[in-house]
């Protein structure tokens, strides 16, 4: 398969590597890479293209695009969108965008037939992967459910972008274990940049389950701690560096599994490959949305000193569409009686400019916004039939 890659970072930087050292992939092309980059660090002999990014999108450049993450996000929502709107097919750099442009992709993908995958290398891990399982097949066997979760990062550099680039990695292995986040409360020093350097997040799951998450500084080459609490013990996930071992252990000591040599990124490139081939595979695009919009929950429950309730739906154009109807038929009835009520008192009190034409078919008014709105609903048929086809 051949890959295109759209801008250049470290996590982008390490799928590169990962496609050329693969069996059957290879990079042909290279856009907006910037000048000043040694590419042979990442086994990339090939020149960037100096045409524009767009020439991607005739689907004859390449079967499928790495996109890096970029700071601008009008721009990165923007590419995005074109890449959706050609049915292509793009593993992203995770987080990408904010998560209403999100959903959008979503919805866009759904209708052109394109493939979206979130790199989120931390959530590909095996060692994930066993513990998720490990923790379902326990509540089916047995029906012993842990009752907290207890997640720190250690992070060497603290600001406010990197502190919620992180959470939004983070939050999806939260979720794999704990169900969908319903509510989340943030806490920090300051409602200010320096804020973040202490964050603390507390969340609750549609199971009831209460998670904490927390970040500290980076003391040694340990990245985090996941930590799983019981009843009786609890389960510890150490998450190490590129070149250390994973680790899984128990309280009681009973159980001690390690992880060595994980190329995330070869991971990464094979889902991806499953995915174009019709498999299902997580994380998903869906996934990496409510990641993001957990992420940004944040943000308001410290800005407003509260705690976020968050509600999730099947995001559609056919509920886009409904749900402004809806605004539309609130306005509209809102719009009618202030009418009626304005005509009852220029008509009562006979002022002057009731005989002017354009005054005297205001009753044309009403029944022109009636009907504009009533014509609308048939493309609620529209939606329907295109929901048929698929």
């Amino acid at each position: 398969m051949n890959f295109a890659l759209l801008g250049l970072d470290g996590p982008s930087a390490e799928l590169a590597m990962a496609i050329e050292d693969s069996d059957g992939h290879r990079v042909v092309a290279l856009y907006d890479i910037g000048t000043g980059i040694d590419l042979s660090r990442f086994c990339l002999t090939i020149q960037p293209c100096t045409e524009s990014w767009e020439s991607i999108l005739d689907c004859t450049t390449a079967d499928a695009v790495i996109v890096a993450r970029s700071a601008d996000l009008d721009d990165q929502a923007d590419r995005l969108r074109k890449l959706a709107q050609a049915g292509m097919s793009a593993l992203v750099v995770h987080p990408s965008c904010e998560s209403i442009v999100g959903y959008e992709i979503e919805m866009i993908c759904s209708d052109t037939g394109g493939v979206m995958m979130p790199y989120i290398p931390d959530a590909l891990h095996p060692a994930v992967d066993y513990l998720d399982e490990q923790i379902h097949q326990s509540i089916l066997d047995v029906g012993y459910e842990f009752e907290q979760l207890a997640f720190e990062r250690r992070l060497p550099i603290r600001d406010r972008d990197h502190v919620l680039r992180q959470f939004a990695v983070d939050v999806e292995i939260i979720r794999r274990m704990l169900g969908e986040v319903k509510q989340v409360s943030a806490m920090g020093a300051a409602d200010d940049e320096n804020g973040f350097s202490s964050l603390s997040v507390q969340m609750r799951s549609s199971r009831g389950i209460l998670a904490r998450w927390s970040i500290s500084p980076a003391e040694d080459s340990s990245l985090g701690r996941l930590r799983l609490f019981g009843e009786k013990n609890s389960t510890s996930l150490l998450m190490a560096g590129p070149a250390d071992a994973w680790t899984i252990g128990s309280s009681d000591e009973s159980q001690t599994m390690a992880f060595k040599n994980v190329n995330l990124a070869a991971v990464a490139v094979e889902k991806f490959v499953r995915l174009m081939k019709g498999e299902t595979v997580r994380p998903k695009w869906n996934d990496a949305c409510r990641d993001i919009e957990v992420s940004e929950a944040i943000r308001d429950s410290l800005r407003r000193q509260r705690t976020i309730e968050l509600h999730y739906g099947e995001h559609s154009e056919e509920a886009t569409f409904m749900g402004l109807m809806a605004i539309g038929g609130c306005g509209l009835l809102v719009l009618a009686p202030l009418l009626l009520l304005v005509a009852g008192i220029v008509e009562g009190l006979q002022l002057p400019f009731r005989e002017h034409p354009l005054w005297r078919i205001w009753p044309l008014y009403l029944l022109a916004a009636l009907a504009v709105f009533l014509l609308l609903q048939v493309f609620k048929l529209v939606f329907q039939k295109s929901a048929d086809i698929t």
